[in-house]
Protein backbone atom coordinates (compact mmCIF):
# COMPACT_ATOMS: atom_id res chain seq x y z
CA UNK A 1 0.00 0.00 0.00
CA UNK A 2 1.43 3.35 -1.01
CA UNK A 3 1.31 6.21 1.44
CA UNK A 4 2.75 8.71 -0.99
CA UNK A 5 0.64 11.72 -1.80
CA UNK A 6 -0.44 11.70 -5.47
CA UNK A 7 1.69 14.02 -7.59
CA UNK A 8 0.02 16.94 -9.30
CA UNK A 9 -0.22 16.91 -13.08
CA UNK A 10 2.64 19.38 -13.18
CA UNK A 11 5.57 20.09 -10.93
CA UNK A 12 4.93 23.78 -11.46
CA UNK A 13 3.59 25.22 -8.25
CA UNK A 14 1.54 28.38 -8.50
CA UNK A 15 2.42 31.00 -5.90
CA UNK A 16 -0.68 31.96 -3.92
CA UNK A 17 0.27 35.61 -4.26
CA UNK A 18 0.17 35.33 -8.04
CA UNK A 19 -3.35 33.92 -7.88
CA UNK A 20 -4.35 36.61 -5.40
CA UNK A 21 -2.94 39.37 -7.62
CA UNK A 22 -4.89 38.03 -10.60
CA UNK A 23 -8.06 37.82 -8.49
CA UNK A 24 -7.92 41.38 -7.23
CA UNK A 25 -7.07 42.67 -10.70
CA UNK A 26 -10.09 40.84 -12.10
CA UNK A 27 -12.24 42.43 -9.40
CA UNK A 28 -10.85 45.89 -10.10
CA UNK A 29 -9.44 46.49 -6.63
CA UNK A 30 -5.92 47.40 -5.58
CA UNK A 31 -3.73 45.56 -3.13
CA UNK A 32 -3.95 48.58 -0.83
CA UNK A 33 -7.76 48.44 -0.91
CA UNK A 34 -7.71 44.71 -0.18
CA UNK A 35 -5.28 45.25 2.69
CA UNK A 36 -7.68 47.80 4.19
CA UNK A 37 -10.61 45.39 3.79
CA UNK A 38 -8.58 42.60 5.41
CA UNK A 39 -7.37 44.86 8.19
CA UNK A 40 -3.70 44.12 7.55
CA UNK A 41 -0.81 46.43 6.66
CA UNK A 42 -0.34 46.94 2.92
CA UNK A 43 3.24 45.71 3.32
CA UNK A 44 1.97 42.37 4.65
CA UNK A 45 -0.26 41.88 1.64
CA UNK A 46 2.52 42.95 -0.72
CA UNK A 47 4.80 40.33 0.86
CA UNK A 48 2.16 37.66 0.22
CA UNK A 49 1.69 38.80 -3.37
CA UNK A 50 5.44 38.73 -4.04
CA UNK A 51 5.85 35.35 -2.33
CA UNK A 52 8.02 36.69 0.48
CA UNK A 53 5.37 35.74 3.06
CA UNK A 54 3.12 32.71 3.29
CA UNK A 55 -0.66 32.69 3.35
CA UNK A 56 -1.38 31.76 6.96
CA UNK A 57 -4.57 30.15 8.23
CA UNK A 58 -5.60 33.55 9.59
CA UNK A 59 -5.03 35.33 6.27
CA UNK A 60 -6.80 32.52 4.41
CA UNK A 61 -9.84 32.96 6.66
CA UNK A 62 -9.81 36.71 6.08
CA UNK A 63 -9.54 36.20 2.32
CA UNK A 64 -12.60 33.97 2.50
CA UNK A 65 -14.52 36.61 4.43
CA UNK A 66 -13.59 39.38 2.01
CA UNK A 67 -13.34 37.61 -1.35
CA UNK A 68 -15.59 34.60 -0.78
CA UNK A 69 -12.89 32.15 -1.87
CA UNK A 70 -12.69 29.22 0.55
CA UNK A 71 -9.88 29.34 3.11
CA UNK A 72 -8.95 25.74 2.28
CA UNK A 73 -8.22 26.80 -1.29
CA UNK A 74 -5.60 29.32 -0.11
CA UNK A 75 -4.16 26.94 2.48
CA UNK A 76 -3.80 24.12 -0.04
CA UNK A 77 -2.35 26.43 -2.68
CA UNK A 78 0.22 27.66 -0.15
CA UNK A 79 1.11 24.12 0.97
CA UNK A 80 1.55 22.92 -2.61
CA UNK A 81 3.63 25.96 -3.51
CA UNK A 82 5.95 25.54 -0.54
CA UNK A 83 6.30 21.78 -1.13
CA UNK A 84 6.98 21.88 -4.87
CA UNK A 85 8.98 25.09 -5.09
CA UNK A 86 11.85 23.90 -2.92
Amino acid sequence: MSTNRPRPLSDLAIPPGEVLAEEITARGISSVELAVRLGVPAATLDDIITGEAAVTDEIATMLFQVLGIEADYWINLEADYRQFSQ
